[in-house]
């Protein structure tokens, strides 16, 4: 059996969001930061640092108007010296975000395809990754649920996170080979969407501490899953002050 490294961060499109700031907060996501490059190598030496196989973002800016066209995902590829093999672009004014979810690896990748989740407003994808590890396929789902609140057909406000967790569910229950699920949830373990995965699903996870937000986490929304093929041997959350988000690592068995 092979142990591989995993680790997964919303990087806040490197606008350095860490503070409690309401003012400082949206005006770093809203308006361009000219120490944008900066922190983006700063999150770059930091995934180094660990030494992972697989790296999965989310919240990449690929290079827009907002960050100065500065290409996010060029500057983590070149310092971690893992490949991007796979990104995804969500329809949230990409004129001036370009927001993607990426992953980069050091491992055999045998298929990449966008995942689609239902939503009402903009469009929402998500990585699916097939890896071939220790001569064995598997599947990896690299997300950024929803929070946005939709109006449905029927004129009812709904969130479309359920929606996406089912789906999600689905997709485990219908596998055909092992699965990794991790990524920013926008759920906590403590909420009815997490708990109707666990409970319809054979996911294993290991609890860590809070990860949001990172200068005083409340909630857990960020997770690495696996199906029980998988063995997951430790999880743990790292201190970082570069985004709203604190990074997770986890070491898995395959």
């Amino acid at each position: 059996m092979t142990k591989i490294k995993l680790l997964t961060y919303n990087i806040a499109f490197g606008s350095g969001r860490n503070t409690g700031n309401y003012f400082k907060t949206t005006k770093g996501w809203l308006f361009p930061n000219p120490k944008n490059g900066e922190v983006i190598t700063k999150i770059g030496e930091l995934i180094k640092k660990q030494k992972p196989d697989i790296v999965c973002l989310q919240e990449v800016n690929l290079g827009s108007k907002k960050n100065g066209g500065v290409k996010q995902d060029k500057i983590i590829e070149n310092i971690t010296g893992l490949k991007k093999v796979h990104s995804t672009s969500n329809t949230l004014f990409p004129f001036y975000l370009k927001l993607s979810n990426l992953v980069f690896t050091n491992q055999k990748v045998v298929k990449t395809e966008k995942l689609k989740l239902p939503v009402i407003i903009f469009s929402r994808y998500s990585n699916l990754i097939t890896f071939k590890i220790n001569n064995k396929e598997i599947d990896l789902i690299n997300t950024h649920l929803s929070t946005a609140v939709n109006v449905n057909l029927s004129n009812k406000i709904t969130l479309s996170r359920p929606w996406q967790i089912k789906k999600i569910i689905n997709m485990v229950n219908n596998r055909k080979k092992p699965l990794i699920l991790c990524g920013d949830l926008n759920c906590s373990d403590k909420w009815k969407e997490y708990k109707t995965l666990r409970k319809k699903t054979d996911f294993q996870e290991i609890k860590t501490q809070n990860t949001y937000p990172s200068w005083d986490p409340q909630h857990r929304l960020d997770h690495v899953l696996a199906t029980p093929e998988i063995k997951l041997l430790t999880t743990k959350v790292l201190q970082s002050n570069l985004s709203d988000h604190l990074p997770i690592i986890s070491e898995l068995r395959i």
